[in-house]
């Protein structure tokens, strides 16, 4: 009540300041699908290691939506790991992980990268028999599996020849993965003809051959494309190349410049 006396008084508890912290790795930047790779990291408190933990892995392509991929405890000195495969519908992009404690979701790591790839293979096709000097044409076909065993010509990308370790000749593949390299070998005697790609950026992943015949495709939409963005999905490494997807591409497939 105003104007009456008042002893003074007080109270006290505990309370601690903690500092959680994650971190994360990725022992692979770029793999094709299907292809394990391994995540790891570390949470700790107040700069040690925090055990029996769960750390939530999450991952992302463009600016999708986050979705987990897997969930780790932590060991006695805070480590983890997670492996994992990404697959045709998790991949074959850029992919964004990170991970976050799981009690606590503002707790984060910083994100890693992986680029996932499409698998490539080359076929190479050549004369058995050829006098030196004689010109003479080694053909093939460059082509992606965009989904599983669904293989599709990879076009505008470098294949090179090689005859023995030795460069015959450099070709860009044509609209259906196509491709032509002319030459001669000068010298007698008995040589393997290589065809090589070598990849270009993330997706495709690398094709090397001997021989594999491989026959080239009429592009088609894939059944599951439904939607404006499955198409840009479905056709990344032609739109890369320089395509453009036609408004009625549902009929038409895919519109060359």
């Amino acid at each position: 009540m105003k104007g009456m006396p008042y002893i003074r008084a007080d109270s006290a508890r505990p309370v601690a300041v903690e500092k959680v912290e994650l971190t994360l790795a990725v022992n692979k930047r770029t793999v094709k699908v299907g292809e394990g790779l391994t995540f790891s990291g570390r949470l700790t408190r107040n700069g040690v290691g925090y055990g029996g933990q769960e750390v939530t892995v999450q991952y992302r392509r463009y600016v999708e939506e986050w979705k987990v991929l897997g969930r780790a405890l932590t060991d006695a000195y805070g480590n983890f790991m997670l492996g994992h495969a990404f697959t045709y519908e998790e991949g074959c992009h850029d992919v964004e992980v990170r991970a976050y404690w799981t009690p606590s979701p503002n707790v984060l790591s910083g994100s890693v990268y992986v680029a996932v790839a499409y698998p490539t293979r080359i076929s190479v096709e050549a004369p058995d028999t050829v006098t030196p000097g004689e010109v003479f044409t080694v053909s093939g076909t460059l082509e992606y599996e965009m989904t599983s065993s669904a293989w599709y010509g990879l076009p505008d990308q470098t294949v090179t020849v090689y005859f023995n370790g030795k460069v015959f000749g450099t070709a860009t593949t044509g609209a259906r993965g196509n491709y032509e390299v002319s030459g001669s070998i000068a010298a007698p005697g008995s040589y393997t003809l290589k065809a090589v790609f070598e990849g270009s950026g993330a997706p495709p992943f690398f094709a090397r051959s001997f021989a594999l015949l491989a026959i080239p495709r009429e592009w088609a939409v894939p059944e599951w494309a439904k939607t404006v963005f499955d198409m840009a999905l479905a056709f990344s490494p032609l739109i890369a190349a320089g395509a453009t997807i036609a408004y009625d591409a549902f009929s038409r497939g895919v519109k060359w410049p």
